[in-house]
């Protein structure tokens, strides 16, 4: 009698370990096809610009212009331009495989662009923009339906990425009113 428990046992803990090791490999596949492009440049370019071509008749060329880590957080914003002088964001997820997932992309819009991102370790505001003239020097930041302004001082740079954490139990991050201001702190009219 003892023995056929024993047989029993040990038919369940094989049957276990089985099952176990079967949910570990799928688990580790849906992962990796998930989260499938690796941290660098040339690879979040070139699936990037299979992203944006999606359902156009016409193909476009995605130039990267940046990619920022957003603190500590698992999201990765990458700022781009497209060959009709389009300019775009894209938010990447980093997945536990250290490869990325494109979230979501935006273009179009003006010269100068606010987007509020929600990650895991908070919440932040990201000001892009093409400042070729370098008549930029100062943008404040006024978000939509909530009482939050800030400034953020603009590289003399042909085009920037400006990262802002913002503080925590702001409901409305998605949008926000951009004032330009020169060197002179003079607001620049479109």
């Amino acid at each position: 009698m003892q023995r056929k428990w024993a047989i029993i046992f040990i038919t369940l803990f094989i049957g276990i370990i089985v099952i176990v090791s079967v949910a570990i490999k799928v688990h580790s596949t849906n992962v990796e096809a998930k989260y499938s492009i690796p941290n660098n440049p040339k690879d979040i370019q070139r699936v990037l610009t299979y992203w944006e071509n999606r359902g156009n008749d016409k193909t476009h060329h995605i130039k990267l212009i940046n990619v920022v880590h957003l603190g500590k957080s698992d999201t990765y914003i990458a700022y781009f331009e497209d060959d009709s002088d389009i300019l775009g964001t894209a938010t990447l997820k980093e997945g536990p495989n250290k490869k990325l997932d494109i979230i979501n992309s935006h273009s179009g819009g003006g010269t100068t662009r606010y987007g509020g991102v929600k990650t895991d370790q908070g919440d932040y505001g990201i000001v892009t923009g093409k400042n070729t003239d370098k008549k930029i020097h100062s943008i404040r930041v006024e978000l939509l339906n909530d009482p939050l302004k800030f400034t953020v001082q603009v590289p003399e740079k042909d085009y920037f990425i400006i990262v802002k954490k913002l503080p925590k139990g702001k409901s409305s991050i998605k949008f926000a009113d951009l004032y330009l201001f020169d060197k002179n702190n003079k607001e620049l009219k479109p």
